[in-house]
């Protein structure tokens, strides 16, 4: 389970440290300080979705019900 919540964060990080980054509109050897502050309020912001999705009833993948939802296995014979 905390490996889903760990990838689940990364994904979240990159697409939103991405996004800051593009978003200021400038090369990364331009940055000033204020703009790294922004690209490090990506990591905490990127946080948000992951405890959105963790407290979700409805998230049978690592939600609070995770623990009464088994896995889904399937097996197909051909």
């Amino acid at each position: 389970m905390t490996k889903k919540i760990l990838i689940s964060y990364l994904q979240n990080l990159a697409a939103t440290a991405l996004t800051a980054a593009l978003a200021i509109g400038k090369s990364p050897l331009d940055f000033t300080n204020a703009d790294f502050k922004m690209i490090v309020n990506a990591v905490w912001i990127a946080f948000i979705p992951v405890v959105i999705r963790a407290l979700s009833k409805s998230d049978t993948a690592f939600g609070v019900n995770a623990h009464n939802h088994p896995p889904v296995v399937s097996s197909k014979k051909d």
